[in-house]
């Protein structure tokens, strides 16, 4: 009887057993359905760097040649693997080559156009002019061929969303990419499809363009309306802003490294000192100056035994894009300029370090921006978000196969080489520094 009990005993454990092994074969663990088996969120969220890292090489490499791509996961974003869904925002890095040829720029419809306006006003323009207008056409002309052949760094934020499989394994046909449109802050992001143009420009449309570039020109500084400015008789229009200049100085002092940066910044609704937190490398941790503290300082500041920065140092992309504009030639009055960096104007207002404020002295009072587009931009021109919350300087101006390529640099959060894309909706302005030169 006592022998009988246990061969039962056995054989129910045993059934049991077979049981529990046919489960767990059959469905996949609770820790991985809920997003808390460590190996398997790591395999899938390296699946979807790798996925968004070919994604990127194959729309560049349509374009461009020797395209390296490098993804980084950006740990302090969401991400996560959960429910049988996946996300996750990567920082990207690519490298690449243009494919575009002297004879594509020389060919240039665009500048066709800038030329065509000379041969057909010739005789109402005066020598000046016309000398005016050709240094435009081969400044602009310098920086079409500035890209070509020459090795070029791409920056830009991108998420990923996808549905996963009981088996860890992504489905995708559910892969959704999308790109980053805030600039600073909380990312607002846009879907991919839109990223790089999907069409050309046509070379009449482009040649308009061209053509229209001299003609708005020419209708700023003579105002058909206005009285002439002419000095003396040999008076001419000089810009004194050398885009360059501010493309290089913009480059020199960002980067895409964005450590936390700590601030006070005085609440005067309730009376109290405020903690903020921005994001960019004001130096590299190894003590060299990227912000250019040395020119453009920043003040500790301490309250209650805490030291912060200054609360400049948070919103900081302003002051950035005011450097650069200075350091390209732009000049101070007496309302913009770095001795009102830290004071403000004398009427109360902060040309210099406010979005709000130096957009509109910059176009309605100064008249040294003018709203333009994407395509008519160049290197040292200055691009405003919607809402004015945030501005940057565009820092790479590439043109081939009748597209454009434009990226930017920023401060807050820090940005250099950063790719944005024409849908982005973003407010664009050509910035210059027209005066009459005796």
């Amino acid at each position: 009887m006592r022998k009988t009990i246990s061969l039962t005993a056995v054989k129910f454990l045993s059934i049991i057993i077979l049981i529990f092994i046919m489960s767990i074969s059959i469905f996949p663990s609770r820790s991985f359905l809920s997003g808390k088996s460590a190996n398997n969120d790591t395999l899938i969220i390296n699946t979807l760097s790798e996925t968004v890292r070919d994604w990127y090489y194959q729309q560049r490499s349509n374009s461009f040649k020797n395209v390296v791509v490098n993804v980084s996961l950006i740990s302090e974003l969401p991400h996560s693997v959960d429910n049988g869904k996946a996300e996750a925002v990567f920082h990207i890095n690519a490298k690449m080559i243009p494919t575009v040829t002297t004879e594509e720029v020389e060919k240039s419809p665009f500048l066709r156009g800038m030329q065509y306006y000379i041969i057909e006003n010739k005789k109402a323009l005066s020598n000046t002019t016309i000398k005016m207008i050709e240094s435009k056409i081969r400044e602009r002309k310098k920086e079409l061929m500035e890209p070509i052949g020459e090795p070029t760094e791409e920056n830009i934020v991108l998420k990923i969303v996808c549905e996963v499989t009981p088996t860890g394994s992504i489905k995708k046909n559910t892969v959704n990419i999308f790109y980053n449109v805030s600039g600073e802050g909380t990312p607002i992001w846009k879907d991919a499809t839109d990223l790089f143009p999907s069409s050309a420009l046509s070379p009449k449309e482009e040649e308009r363009m061209g053509y229209e570039e001299i003609k708005n020109l020419l209708g700023k500084l003579y105002p058909a309306n206005g009285s002439s400015k002419e000095v003396s008789p040999t008076a001419y229009y000089e810009n004194w802003y050398v885009r360059n200049n501010a493309k290089i100085y913009a480059d020199a002092h960002t980067s895409n490294y964005n450590p936390a940066i700590k601030c006070w910044r005085y609440d005067y609704q309730t009376g109290q000192w405020v903690r903020e937190v921005s994001y960019g490398a004001i130096n590299d941790g190894n003590g060299n100056d990227i912000w250019n503290m040395s020119q453009y300082p920043l003040s500790p500041v301490t309250i209650q035994g805490e030291t912060r920065y200054e609360t400049l140092a948070c919103h900081n992309c302003a002051d950035f894009v005011s450097q650069a504009m200075y350091a390209g030639g732009m000049l101070a009055d007496g309302k913009w300029g770095p001795l009102y960096r830290k004071t403000g104007a004398p009427d109360g207002n902060w040309y210099w370090t406010y979005v709000p404020d130096l957009l509109p002295y910059m176009r309605d009072t100064r008249g040294d921006w003018v709203y333009s587009d994407y395509n008519n931009t160049q290197n040292g021109d200055a691009i405003v978000w919607p809402g004015q919350s945030h501005t940057a300087m565009i820092d790479y101006n590439l043109y081939q196969n009748g597209t454009y390529t434009k990226k930017y640099a920023a401060h807050t959060t820090d940005s250099k080489q950063y790719y944005y894309s024409p849908a982005a909706g973003y407010w664009h302005y050509k910035v210059s520094c027209w005066r009459w030169t005796p």
